[in-house]
């Protein structure tokens, strides 16, 4: 059976050679996994790729921060996946209690035109925990 592409992280499948990704809504949404976790300039040739949200985890927290990081979020997805309809960005985290912590949860809720209804996707990272990646 052929896959849209490979899933990650990288496992072994003896079929194919590595576990390939079927379904269009999971290619999408590792796809906006990597645009999230990705920093810019970790990507070789392409280095204004990613929003970094890792770097954000140890900066100094400001009120502003969640808009600088919701606007680069919606920059990033409109540049590299403009076939995705982001509906809304919710980023907690930099706010009240939570302003002194190093805690970043970005929920993303967008469609696929013509293939999924409304979708959501939950990121959450904190100090122990800045791999959930995949």
């Amino acid at each position: 059976m052929f896959g849209l592409g490979v899933k990650l992280p990288l496992t072994e499948d003896p079929s194919t050679g590595y576990t390939l990704v079927k379904q269009v809504n999971n290619l999408v949404k590792q796809n906006l996994k990597m645009i999230l976790l990705t920093s810019p300039g970790e990507r070789i040739m392409n280095p204004s790729f990613g929003v970094g949200l890792r770097r954000y985890l140890f900066e100094q927290k400001k009120e502003t921060m969640a808009i600088e990081i919701r606007k680069r979020i919606f920059d990033q997805v409109r540049k590299y996946m403009k076939k995705i309809e982001l509906k809304g960005v919710v980023i907690e985290g930099f706010e009240g209690e939570l302003l002194g912590t190093n805690y970043i949860k970005v929920t993303l809720s967008y469609t696929i035109p013509l293939i999924s209804p409304l979708e959501e996707m939950v990121i959450e990272l904190d100090r122990e925990n800045t791999d959930n990646a995949f």
